[in-house]
């Protein structure tokens, strides 16, 4: 059975804020902030959008391999958000896009 717990995630998020934690990691404001793709963005966006890779490619590895999958709900509701956010994101951009043909 695929698993991921909120402990399993805790002990990667542990490791990662280390690096975060860093000096020379934060902003002005306090915010830890790491560089992804060439471009400063927030940790905690990094962090979400690595709790979404897991959820989606963990269930999809253990559905394909004829596995269950099971995670913990905050974690879940985590990439929910995040996944809701795109999108609108997305069609925000695409409204923008076709006003300007």
């Amino acid at each position: 059975m695929a698993l991921i717990s909120a402990r399993a995630g805790a002990r990667g998020s542990r490791s990662v804020s280390r690096g975060w934690r860093a000096p020379g990691s934060r902003s002005p404001r306090g915010r830890a902030w790491t560089r992804a793709g060439g471009i400063d963005v927030p940790g905690e966006l990094v962090g979400v959008i690595a709790i979404n890779e897991v959820i989606v490619h963990g269930w999809d590895i253990a559905r394909a391999s004829g596995q269950s999958f099971t995670a913990d709900p905050r974690l879940v509701q985590a990439a929910y958000g995040f996944v809701q956010e795109s999108v609108r994101q997305i069609l925000r951009d695409c409204r923008a896009r076709l006003a300007r043909l």
